[in-house]
């Protein structure tokens, strides 16, 4: 210190510049200035920092500073020089400005890469901007959400590690009766009883410490002692570093739901019932045509017969295997009426089949109807017709008893025209046989004209047992069969035996028959008393008219609709009375006072056992018009 204030031996400066005064009070002036902006530099540049809590760089400012204090002295010093010789201080206070120099060119060098990147003063603003921008986005953003959790009527609540709320949504919010501050902060135990938030508490500490997501059912009675159930699923909440935070949760009204399940159990319980208490046999098929549901009935028939009750096989395939076994038409029939049903091509298929065992015979009746609902599938039921067909067969056996004390009554009323067409043929073959012997007894007998005479004997002869092979063939009790025939066919052998009551009572016969149609598969002798009921039905009819009046019947027969071949009878007689009408075709009941009342009820029981029908209209004074209609089999069975 004594040799940095040591001037001995030292002149100031101001002895070489005292012969120019003004030279000298220059320098003084300048680094008087100087001195006072450096040291002006320096509070300011304190100033600006201090506020500042983070500085980029703090050991660039600390220089810097340094350098100031250090550039400051060495012109103070230069101005105390000038009258005072204090070089060594002088120059010690120019060394720090040189290290301080020095140390701040060092500093800039690693700084200036870095301070590059820092932003500019309207970066810094832009940046501002964006980042209130996105504060206000976010905030929108969190609105948004807010609203939308809020409008949910799930429950949606946010937890954290400590088991308390931090979010809670509108509809929570209104279950705890409570505002959000009033829940935020606060556990289960202070909304549920004891042993519902232990139960609560549970489930959230398996989310939060074990990090699970969980989904359980929650049934519970609330303030008005009705039950509730939610659906509750939560999971973790986690950072990046996938710590957890806390848990999200979501709560879902499905008491409803459980009450409509329940409905549902209780009406599928009910359809079951129903379903066991039916005595038909009834399988459920899915959409492909697999057994998804069968009854009680369906399993005693295939326990009682060492079956399966098919509960997973396909019925189709099983009616497929069964094409080369008994009944094996049968079965093709249930397989292309079931797969119909299925495809939505029929809107139901019916089929009654046998279904015998060497001890015991049976038939049933299949039904198939889809089902109806969002579910497609079909329903298939066979019901047990054993004893109406037995039942059936009596009543066909009655009727055929019937048809034949009909046909006998109408052979008697019949006998006296029929004896008459039969004794023409014998007449004229006692004239032919009377010549015949003549010309045998000529001297030179002509053996063509005998020829011919002969050929007309036998032709006679034949006619005459037709009508008797067809009067005992029609009166005579038959065994039952069908047979493919021509329904104009019938009609002329039917005209065959009416033709004498025809002629006698004056009455012109007209046939409008349709040529080419289709052949129909009858018992032709049943066929053929329904269309001589019906002429003689018009025959007494019309013997009611004047006698100068033209009696007319015609006979029409024609393809209609539905594959069907009608055959109509139409008279010009008096009709029938309205009140007769009601009447006419219920058993008997007659207008004639011999009658019996059989023949209209008998012969359209015979048509509907032919899967026809038979139907009239008449006016009163202006005829009648009986008609009935047969179906036609493409491929009649036991034809």
């Amino acid at each position: 210190m004594t040799d940095l204030f040591d001037a001995k031996d030292l002149i100031p400066n101001g002895y070489c510049l005292s012969c120019s005064p003004g030279l000298l009070w220059l320098h003084v002036v300048s680094d008087l200035l100087i001195t006072f902006s450096f040291y002006s530099i320096l509070p300011v540049f304190v100033y600006f920092i201090r506020p500042r809590t983070e500085l980029p760089y703090p050991r660039l400012v600390a220089v810097f500073a340094g350098f100031i204090v250090a550039c400051g002295a060495t012109h103070l010093l230069s101005v105390i020089t000038v009258w005072m010789p204090l070089y060594w201080l002088e120059g010690l206070f120019k060394a720090f400005a040189a290290i301080f120099s020095v140390a701040i060119a060092v500093s800039m060098l690693r700084a200036i890469p870095s301070a590059l990147f820092v932003s500019s003063a309207a970066q810094l603003q832009a940046e501002i901007e964006q980042r209130k921008m996105a504060e206000k986005a976010l905030r929108e953003s969190e609105n948004k959400l807010a609203a939308i959790l809020d409008s949910v009527e799930a429950f949606i609540y946010i937890k954290d590690c400590n088991y308390q709320y931090r979010y809670a949504n509108q509809p929570l919010r209104q279950l705890f009766g409570k505002a959000a501050e009033d829940i935020i902060g606060k556990s289960d135990d202070d909304f549920f009883d004891q042993a519902t938030a232990a139960k609560l508490r549970e489930n959230d500490r398996c989310v939060i410490e074990q990090g699970e997501c969980t989904a359980s059912e929650e049934i519970g009675i609330d303030k008005n002692n009705a039950a509730y159930a939610y659906l509750t699923v939560k999971q973790p909440l986690r950072r990046e570093d996938g710590g957890i935070y806390g848990l999200c949760g979501i709560s879902t009204d499905i008491t409803e739901r459980r009450q409509m399940e329940e409905k549902l159990r209780d009406r599928d319980a009910f359809n079951v019932g129903i379903l066991n208490s039916l005595t038909s046999h009834i399988a459920v098929l899915d959409a492909q045509g697999v057994v998804v549901a069968v009854n009680d009935a369906w399993r005693r028939f295939a326990k009682e017969y060492g079956s399966q009750n098919m509960l997973g096989f396909n019925y189709l395939d099983a009616c497929k295997n069964a094409f080369n076994q008994p009944y094996g038409d049968q079965a093709d029939s249930a397989h292309i009426g079931i797969a119909g049903v299925l495809a939505g091509e029929l809107e139901t298929f019916q089929l009654e089949y046998p279904c015998h065992s060497p001890d015991r015979q049976r038939w049933f009746h299949m039904n198939v109807s889809p089902l109806q609902g969002s579910r497609h599938g079909a329903v298939v039921s066979h019901e047990n017709i054993t004893e109406r067909k037995y039942r059936e067969q009596q009543d066909k056996e009655h009727l055929d008893e019937l048809a034949h004390v009909t046909r006998r009554g109408l052979m008697g009323e019949m006998a006296s025209g029929i004896a008459h067409e039969v004794n023409q043929p014998l007449s004229a073959i006692s004239s032919y046989t009377q010549v015949s012997l003549n010309l045998i007894n000529t001297e030179d007998p002509d053996l063509v004209k005998l020829t011919e005479i002969l050929h007309k004997t036998q032709q006679q002869a034949l006619r005459a047992g037709w009508i008797v092979h067809r009067m005992r063939e029609f009166v005579q009790s038959h065994s039952k069969y069908r047979s493919t025939a021509d329904v104009n066919n019938l009609i002329h052998n039917a005209v065959g035996l009416c033709i004498a009551d025809l002629k006698r009572n004056h009455i012109r016969l007209t046939f409008e028959l349709k040529s080419n149609l289709p052949p129909i598969c009858v018992d032709y002798i049943q066929i053929e008393q329904v269309i001589i009921n019906l002429i003689r039905n018009s025959i007494e009819s019309l013997q009611n008219l004047p006698a100068k009046q033209q009696r007319q019947l015609t006979i029409h027969s024609r393809l209609i609709r539905n594959d069907g071949v009608q055959v109509r009878m139409k008279d010009n007689g008096p009709g029938i009375d309205e009140n007769q009408q009601q009447k006419i075709l219920t058993p008997f009941y007659t207008t004639k006072t011999d009658g019996m009342g059989m023949g209209l009820s008998i012969s359209r029981s015979l048509i509907e056992a032919h899967e026809g029908t038979l139907h009239f209209n008449s006016k009163p004074g202006k005829g009648a018009t009986f008609y009935f209609t047969l179906p036609i089999h493409r491929k009649p069975d036991g034809c």
